[in-house]
């Protein structure tokens, strides 16, 4: 009789959690990595500026199938993309992102992105594989091509 209650007593746990588990997995404000950020403190740190303006990079955005925003620059490369810290993911669309002054931005738009690339351990815990931005980064490439740290964001 033990052993029936205890079979019982699995069974249900583990039913409990997978509908836990399949709950979440509809909600954009679940799982994955969410949207990188950064504040303007930390991304001028990033880049090792003061406050004041850097340069400006121009592409695309492009949207991986793997869910990282990235920007694409004229000469072919890409570069994942750290975004202002007011920026967020659209909770009707988790494929585009509202930007500081509420327009939108998604695969296939042209950004103006003040800022500039750093490699991965620029960024806070970059060097920690195991960190936010470290697991993330190497997750979208970044261990190889950099990060664009982003300053402000103006869709063209």
């Amino acid at each position: 009789m033990l052993r029936r209650v205890t079979m019982a007593a699995g069974s249900a746990a583990a039913v409990a959690a997978a509908l836990m588990l399949s709950a979440c997995a509809g909600s954009p404000d679940e799982g994955g990595f969410g949207l990188p950020t950064l504040t303007s403190v930390e991304a001028e740190k990033a880049l090792g500026v003061g406050p004041g303006r850097v340069p400006s990079e121009e592409g695309v955005l492009v949207v991986r199938d793997n869910g990282c925003f990235a920007l694409s620059r004229s000469g072919g490369d890409s570069v994942w993309i750290i975004w202002p810290e007011r920026t967020r993911l659209d909770a009707d669309d988790a494929a585009r992102v509202i930007l500081s002054d509420g327009s939108t931005a998604g695969d296939g738009d042209d950004l103006v992105i003040e800022g500039s690339p750093v490699p991965l351990d620029a960024l806070p815990g970059g060097e920690d594989p195991d960190s936010y931005f470290g697991s993330f980064g190497r997750f979208c490439g970044a261990d190889a091509a950099g990060a664009l740290v982003a300053l402000d964001v103006v869709a063209r």
